[in-house]
Formats: structure tokens, sequence, C-alpha cells
């Protein structure tokens, strides 16, 4: 339990590794804000078996961060983690210039805010499960990130967010009663293939935010008339090696 407390480690790494009968178990008592901060460690930071709660962004007078929990030029591990119910912050967990994270069966539920932001990093989410998400699933800036076999149910904004010149690939995932499955903004490239959509108000956003940006690029493969979306001019589509021209 924080109560209240931080954790700040700089040049140093969390190993938190445990048996699935035995979790490990972070959260915050205390009314106060806690929150995880690692910056530039040197070896790789370890999470399995461990639960997550209650955590916020960390924000002090001489620091303020988006975060609950932020990795910094920091590479990390995460296995059999699950994430809930996050006080306050623009994001549960942020990866900063991190060149390697990995993710797999970790969960977000009741999440007030994104639940995951990568910027400027590389990174895989597998067999991962996103449930009741306040505003996007995976929000990605500058960032390389593969998702596979996930699962996305009842996110507020936006599922898969790719922007500022990001590349995101998603297989093999579901995406079910949401605002925005698909967004492709500011010269970034999304490539969704096997993926099922269901009951999502819109399944594919693509256009230019910032005008030092070009527009954003889908590779899919469905057919793409059947699919709810919103298309700004300059933006392209393709399936498979074909360009899809004339969409309105």
């Amino acid at each position: 339990d924080l109560n209240g407390y931080d954790i700040v480690l700089v040049s140093g790494h969390i190993s938190a590794v445990s048996e699935a009968t035995n979790k490990i178990t972070i959260t915050n008592s205390s009314q106060e804000h806690s929150s995880i901060v690692v910056k530039n460690s040197k070896a790789r930071n370890k999470f399995k078996n461990v639960a997550i709660s209650k955590l916020s962004n960390f924000d002090k007078t001489y620091w303020h961060l988006p975060a609950g929990i932020t990795f910094y030029e920091s590479d990390v591990s995460m296995n059999d983690v699950t994430f809930e119910s996050n006080r306050a912050g623009d994001d549960f967990v942020n990866f900063f210039r991190c060149d390697d994270f990995k993710l797999n069966n970790v969960s977000f539920t009741n999440v007030n805010s994104d639940a995951i932001d990568s910027d400027f990093s590389t990174g895989k989410i597998d067999n991962c499960s996103f449930l009741n998400v306040g505003n996007d699933a995976v929000d990605g800036s500058g960032s390389h990130i593969t998702i596979r076999n996930s699962h996305f149910e009842a996110v507020e904004d936006k599922v898969i967010s790719a922007g500022e010149s990001s590349t995101i690939s998603i297989y093999d995932s579901t995406i079910s009663n949401s605002e925005i499955a698909f967004v492709s903004k500011d010269d970034s490239t999304l490539k969704e293939e096997n993926n099922t959509l269901h009951n999502n108000r819109l399944d594919y956003c693509l256009f230019s935010k910032k005008k030092e940006f070009d527009f954003g690029v889908l590779y899919t493969d469905k057919d793409f008339t059947e699919s709810s979306y919103l298309i700004e001019k300059g933006s392209k589509i393709y399936k498979g090696d074909k360009e899809l021209l004339n969409l309105k």
C-alpha cells in the first residue's frame, strides 16, 4: 500500500515478480495521490502476477507528469498484470522513449483516462484486454506498436490511436461497443488484419490534425464500404496493395 506516497526510481528498476497464487498488490488507500515513476533504468523492469489499482498522476510543485505509472527511457516486461480504477491523470501507464515494452496477458478495467499512452516508444501488446476505458485504450505518438489477440470493449474515445508518425499494427483482435475503433492521423500508418469490429460508433477515422504533419494511412483486409467511417480528403486507404478511391 503506497498510502499517499510515490515510488521514484532514477537509474534503478522494479522487479515485482510472484506466483499466481500469491499476487503482488500495488494500491493506494489514501486520498492523496500515489504514483510510480521509473527513469533511465539500467536493467529491464519486470512485473508478473501483479494487481495495480487506485493510482494517480505524479503531481508535485516541482514536477508534473500525466500518468499513474511513467516509464522514461526504460525497458519493461509485464505478464499477468491487472490495472484497475485509476483515480486521476491523463493516462494509467505512459511509456516515454522506451525502446522495448512488452505486455502479455495484461488487463485494464474501469480506467478513467487513457489506458496506455506511448510516446516515441516501441512495444508489443499481446493477449490483453481493455474494458470500460474513459478515453483511449492505446494512444501512440511517434511510436511503433504491434498488438495481437487482444480484446477491447466499452472504450469511450479511440480504441487505437496512431498519431505523429506512428506505425501501429493490430491482428486477430476484437473491438466492440466503443466510440471509434481505429484512428490514423498526422503521418501515421495503421495496419489491421483479421480483427472483429462490432457495434462501434465509428470503425475508422483518418485525418490530419496538426499542420506540420500529413494525413493518416490505413491498411485493412475488410470491405471498407460496409464499415462506418469518417475520412478526411487526402488520407490513404489500402486493401492489400490496392488503394481504395472515391470513398464517400
